[in-house]
């Protein structure tokens, strides 16, 4: 029984959750469609407080976030802009929406929980400063 149990979460992990133990939300896969997307870090996206919080200017995004989906085929949920910030204000990846200082001048962004954005999904795409150099 418990060889059993063991193989069925083995297949719940690597056939149903791509081999993660979490399942991804509509906010998660949206954030790391968006990292893939490359989103511009003088005015779309910037790092706070030592990289502890990351803000993004969603409403610069979304419509091309949209786009991107269409344009490459990506399947899945895509809510409407409205809803998505509706989930995103109840999620625990939310801080707060305020003014940040971007390359580009001072704009209202949502600010985002770094760590816990990192428990759920992959976002290493964002900062291009992390890319291991090509030997």
């Amino acid at each position: 029984l418990d060889e059993c149990s063991r193989c069925l979460g083995y297949a719940a992990s690597e056939y149903l959750l791509d081999g993660n133990v979490l399942n991804k939300g509509i906010l998660e896969q949206s954030l790391e469609i968006m990292a893939r997307m490359g989103l511009d870090d003088q005015c779309e996206w910037t790092w706070l407080k030592n990289k502890t919080q990351i803000a993004i200017r969603f409403n610069k995004v979304y419509d091309r976030f949209t786009k991107y989906r269409r344009d490459y085929a990506i399947v899945g949920e895509c809510l409407p802009y409205p809803q998505f910030l509706k989930q995103l204000r109840k999620s625990e990846l939310f801080i707060d929406y305020k003014p940040v200082r971007f390359n580009s001048g001072l704009a209202k962004a949502y600010v985002l929980d770094h760590s816990a954005i990192l428990k759920c999904c992959d976002i290493s795409g964002f900062d291009s400063t992390d890319a291991v150099p090509l030997t």
